[in-house]
């Protein structure tokens, strides 16, 4: 009688850790999946912000000006028509990046987020794309000065030449250039290509899936070579 307890006592507590490994089974699982799922809705929100936030930067540094562009900027009284001319054209990538400007915000707010779920560093690529327009704004700022002293006479050739090289390099960030060397599109192709990859290994993880099942093959084959040593 004795015996036939132990056993049902036995019996029992292995029910009870079974049921007690399903569960906690069961919530690994299940937070398993939610994460995964919001890991996928994430990525797949960036991914799209991003790719869209990279087509305004190339708008904004269209070279190509259309008519009425940077007037709507808030004008000193005192301004002439030179400096308003000057200061109208220096503020049209300002204000091709107002128009969109709610687009980038939404994707530097999902910078802090991004690297929670996919690890630190992962937003480096939104990062990019944030110290791109800053760039561009602050490049544009420094356009008026050089533009309005086009034409004035400096103190010597040198800082003439100094002159010259600033303003092309403002110049070269806010219009994109067709040529290999432009400073701008390169960073951006980059930042496109890596969060692609992040976003890519969350949304489809079938070749993760792949390796996965590959590594466990490979496991198993020199599992059984070493128990074939062992028993021959």
């Amino acid at each position: 009688m004795g015996g036939d307890l132990q056993v049902g006592d036995w019996i029992n507590t292995v029910s009870v850790i079974i049921a007690a490994g399903s569960f906690i089974w069961g919530v690994r699982a299940w937070r398993s999946s939610y994460m995964g799922q919001k890991r996928i809705e994430l990525a797949e929100e960036v991914h799209g912000l991003f790719l869209t936030c990279a087509d305004h930067i190339s708008n904004i540094r269209n070279p190509v000006g259309y008519a009425g562009e940077g007037t709507t900027r808030n004008r000193a009284k005192n301004e002439t028509s030179e400096e308003s001319e000057i200061y109208d054209r220096a503020h049209v990538a300002i204000e091709r990046f107002e128009v969109v400007k709610a687009d980038f915000f939404k994707l530097f707010a999902l910078a802090s987020r991004f690297d929670l779920y996919f690890g630190k560093g992962s937003s480096a690529p939104i990062r990019t794309l944030r110290d791109v327009i800053q760039e561009i704004q602050s490049a544009s700022h420094l356009l008026r000065r050089y533009w309005l002293r086009q034409g004035k006479v400096f103190p010597n050739e040198a800082a003439f030449e100094k002159h010259l090289t600033q303003m092309h390099k403002a110049e070269g960030v806010i219009w994109q250039d067709a040529e290999d060397d432009d400073a701008i599109v390169p960073r951006v192709n980059q930042a496109v290509t890596e969060i692609e990859q992040i976003c890519r290994h969350s949304i489809d993880p079938q070749p993760n899936l792949w390796r996965s099942i590959k590594s466990g093959m490979l496991w198993v084959e020199r599992f059984l070579a070493l128990q074939k040593q062992s028993n021959g």
